[in-house]
């Protein structure tokens, strides 16, 4: 939508059909798409045919933001083993990767992606990986330093997490300014994934690690939450009365989020 230049679906919809006629779905199944009520047809298996890929052919890049690694990261759901962390990493460009992933005994690329390494880590110093990170930007720059904050937390480092994790909100909250995220559904979409990587630092590292709450880590996590609730209440205040509502109905779902890894 936003490559279109659409803010709402049916716009985009009305918009699709007359510019391009070929390219049939049905009316109101867009706004569902949004909701995530549904997935597109074929999308999952990347089939030719799917309509990500249709849409890709006329809106170039946007299939590559739908199956960016990062979707998959911010599945707190799901604990990710490092063999499927390598391969996220192997996923993106080798200049996003090569600083993180140990590729010196192996210098084909194929085969570097097919061996499976168990310990392939390159590990660096605090103020190296904020030299390393700062380098990386967009959608790439969360993914990296979501990998590194998964990794941290399997070889329980959990000062190194917290640090990758906001590494990653910092990089959300860079998104806000870009010009392709100034409609509202897409600053929905930022301030939720901000307060998904907050409920997680809280579940991890005050809940499960029992710190009491006038530890200095405890006091910054509460410091950070109050922050992006503020940026979360003036976002509602600008939204009508349906978006507000969806929002505030997935913000409940974040807030009572237990994640146990």
């Amino acid at each position: 939508m936003v490559a279109s230049g659409a803010v709402q679906a049916d716009q985009f919809e009305r918009l699709i059909s007359k510019s391009h006629p070929k390219l049939r779905f049905s009316s109101g199944l867009w706004p569902r798409y949004l909701r995530g009520d549904v997935m597109p047809q074929g999308a999952q298996e990347q089939a030719k045919s799917s309509l990500i890929l249709r849409l890709d052919r006329i809106y170039p890049g946007t299939a590559e933001i739908f199956y960016h690694p990062i979707w998959e990261l911010m599945d707190f759901d799901r604990l990710l083993g490092p063999q499927r962390l390598r391969e996220l990493y192997l996923s993106m460009a080798p200049s996003i990767w090569s600083p993180f992933v140990d590729s010196s005994s192996d210098g084909d690329l194929a085969r570097l992606h097919a061996d499976e390494e168990p310990f392939w880590k390159v590990h660096h110093k605090a103020e190296e990986l904020d030299r390393l990170w700062s380098r990386v930007t967009g959608l790439d720059g969360v993914a990296v330093c979501l990998i590194e904050a998964r990794m941290s937390y399997l070889g329980q480092t959990g000062m190194r997490f917290v640090h990758a994790m906001l590494g990653a909100r910092t990089r959300l909250l860079s998104f806000g300014k870009d010009a392709g995220f100034q409609f509202p559904k897409q600053q929905s979409i930022l301030v939720l994934l901000e307060a998904m990587c907050l409920r997680l630092i809280e579940c991890l590292v005050v809940d499960r690690s029992g710190l009491a709450k006038n530890n200095d880590i405890a006091r910054a996590i509460r410091h950070w939450q109050a922050s992006a609730e503020r940026r979360m209440n003036s976002h509602l205040e600008s939204l009508p009365r349906p978006d507000r509502l969806a929002l505030q109905m997935w913000s409940a779902q974040v807030t009572r989020q237990d994640y146990s890894w």
